[in-house]
């Protein structure tokens, strides 16, 4: 008695799945562009990971993360307390929304701001027009 709905179904199943249309491409979110300063808290990280650019990270390097300037963006960073400022390239993707952190600078740019042992300072971020 139930042999033949279940046979049925059975059939049915790789054809409902085959008919599926293909799963929607999800625009890539907009990419901000810094045109005046920012004031944001800044933090720093050190471990090695890939970056969302493809490459390996270089704690030493003077980059940070963003989570919308475009990747190659260079920007400079102040430290609203010292005012030692130093210029890095965004080339990766962070830090995370929940955070409320505005970047993530890598080791290098942490040192020379000198804020290893306070781990978050208060930072402007501005644009850095390049020569041409």
């Amino acid at each position: 008695m139930f042999e033949k709905p279940i046979a049925v179904a059975t059939l049915c199943l790789p054809l409902w799945f085959s008919a599926r249309p293909p799963d929607p491409v999800l625009p890539e979110p907009p990419q901000a562009v810094l045109k005046v300063p920012e004031l944001t808290v800044a933090s720093f990280y050190h471990e090695p990971q890939l970056l969302a650019g493809g490459g390996v990270f270089d704690p030493y390097g003077l980059t940070a993360a963003h989570r919308t300037l475009p990747l190659g963006t260079r920007v400079l960073v102040t430290d609203a307390r010292t005012g030692k400022s130093v210029t890095v390239t965004i080339n990766d993707r962070g830090p995370a929304l929940w955070t409320g952190r505005g970047i993530d600078l890598s080791l290098g740019a942490a040192q020379a701001l000198q804020m290893e042992e306070r781990g978050i300072i208060l930072a402007t971020l501005s644009p850095v027009k390049d020569a041409q």
